[in-house]
């Protein structure tokens, strides 16, 4: 296994709900992202899928320090981001960049996208004057733009080129992790592929280790080496792509997968899928002991009894549930490999 370059321990990213004339009481915290512990490798993909509002973008903010963490450590290759002076932790953005949902929203419309792309190296001093020009035209080709459009701005591309453009942007100043938080989401379906394999040959050609956010499973299939599944605020399941869409071991996940339609009508028609019920608790509220609970189909006494940690059932494949050896096997043919 390749050696750790991203480590979050025990991090959490918790915000007060206020209310008041003035917003001077605390009516209320929301647990954004609630007592979460990764490993990250160079060189891999995580993919980080879970429904809407369960806090995979709270936590890639809190990882790129955008968002402060309430406690915990977020360790990149040793160093502890969560305690580094502002100037240092600017000197070190270099090496870790983050790619946005919104295109049209991360580029700043007064400038064009030879200047989005130059200031960054001149910034961190990556390219002399002279060369800027060149480093620019280089970038926008292997991104699959023309170098003739660099002094053109942001509304005067496509959806799919801009989100090319904030690829490149990220790549400007070489850097070593990229987090993309649902990078292909507000694209066209026609477009999203051509990104997502942009992404998948940058990070081979450059070694990129990679955290990809999304809520689209054939997104995260197509792309991930591990999968971590959250909800509310935690990780309750982490393995391989491979075993984890083979043999989905916890009951959210399972209903994850099964609700991912599959391409061949008859098997879509043959195969059992997983209904819950309700709706996802509130974080300002979470339920007692696991937070899936009171949706869960395999639901006992126990699961609100205790908070269940991630353990391992199986070569690296970790799962948060009490009742995963009590659970029918068959509850676990939901293969969306298709």
């Amino acid at each position: 296994m390749k050696p750790c370059l991203l480590e979050i321990e025990g991090l959490r990213t918790h915000f007060a709900l206020r209310k008041g004339f003035l917003f001077e009481k605390t009516a209320g915290t929301v647990k954004a992202v609630d007592e979460v512990s990764l490993q990250i490798h160079r060189g891999e993909v995580l993919g980080l899928v879970g429904e809407s509002g369960c806090g995979k973008s709270t936590l890639a903010r809190t990882i790129m320090q955008l968002t402060p963490a309430t406690s915990g450590r977020v360790l990149f290759d040793g160093q502890d981001l969560t305690k580094l002076p502002r100037e240092e932790l600017r000197r070190l953005r270099t090496r870790f960049q983050m790619i946005f949902q919104d295109p049209f929203a991360s580029l700043n419309p007064r400038r064009t996208v030879f200047d989005t792309l130059a200031e960054p190296m001149r910034t961190h001093g990556l390219a002399a004057r002279s060369e800027v020009a060149g480093a620019v035209a280089e970038l926008m080709e292997k991104v699959g733009l023309a170098a003739r459009d660099m002094r053109k701005y942001p509304h005067e591309f496509s959806g799919g080129q801009r989100q090319r453009i904030a690829i490149a942007r990220a790549l400007a100043v070489q850097p070593e992790l990229i987090v993309a938080d649902e990078p292909v989401s507000a694209l066209d379906v026609s477009v999203q592929a051509q990104i997502l394999n942009l992404l998948k040959d940058l990070t081979r050609e450059r070694g990129l280790t990679m955290i990809l956010i999304s809520h689209d499973l054939s997104v995260v299939k197509h792309m991930a080496d591990r999968i971590a599944v959250m909800y509310l605020g935690k990780i309750v399941e982490l393995g391989p792509a491979g075993a984890v869409f083979a043999r989905p071991l916890h009951p959210y996940t399972r209903a994850l997968i099964s609700a991912a339609p599959l391409p061949d009508p008859a098997r879509e028609r043959a195969r059992k899928h997983v209904l819950l019920q309700g709706e996802p608790p509130s974080p300002l509220d979470p339920p007692p002991g696991c937070a899936f609970h009171p949706r869960c189909p395999h639901a006992a006494a126990a699961c609100a009894a205790q908070v269940p940690p991630l353990a391992a059932h199986g070569e690296a494949h970790e799962a948060a549930c009490v009742r995963l050896d009590e659970i029918p096997a068959g509850a676990a043919d939901l293969s969306a490999s298709g």
